[in-house]
């Protein structure tokens, strides 16, 4: 979500986003920490977002539609692994994610 939306996303943006009407922003904050745990600084807080530009395979594969690249764009959606993040000094303050790479949990 935070992805696209393009910009930071406050807890109550983004515990509705997320968890709908129902949703509580301490819930929301509670799991943030936990990302930022494993993402450290590529993960920014007040508000919530991506320090560097981040993109999904949702956003490659409209991208390769509107340019009319129909297999790859079909290609990209078998590919595993999570969004990636662009700039290399925020990957190298981030913590290292824990278990196997690319494993899902």
């Amino acid at each position: 979500m935070l992805a696209l939306a393009g910009r930071g996303l406050t807890a109550e943006e983004l515990a509705l986003e997320v968890y709908g009407e129902a949703g509580k922003p301490v819930t929301l904050r509670a799991e943030m920490s936990r990302l930022r745990r494993d993402l450290g600084a590529a993960l920014r807080a007040r508000p919530y977002g991506f320090a560097a530009p981040v993109t999904s395979d949702l956003q490659e594969a409209e991208q390769l539609l509107a340019d009319g690249r129909l297999t790859e764009a079909l290609a990209a959606r078998d590919r595993p692994g999570p969004a990636r993040v662009d700039g290399a000094a925020h990957r190298r303050g981030a913590r290292q994610p824990r278990g196997r790479p690319g494993a899902r949990r």
